[in-house]
């Protein structure tokens, strides 16, 4: 998918879009990646689980 079609599904900024693929956008929103990932037809899914033990 080109960045123009990801734009045009998700109402986001190409240039915004591009610097999400490449890891420069240091923080953003859950929403924001929830738009783009559906965009791809993907499902943003979360989990807690507990943290493994301490090796001692």
């Amino acid at each position: 998918m080109s960045l123009a079609e990801a734009a045009s599904i998700t109402g986001m900024d190409r240039a915004a879009i591009s610097r999400l693929e490449n890891g420069l956008c240091a923080n953003t929103t859950i929403n924001t990646i929830n738009r783009l990932a559906h965009a791809y037809g993907k499902r943003l899914t979360f989990s807690v689980e507990d943290e493994p033990e301490l090796a001692r």
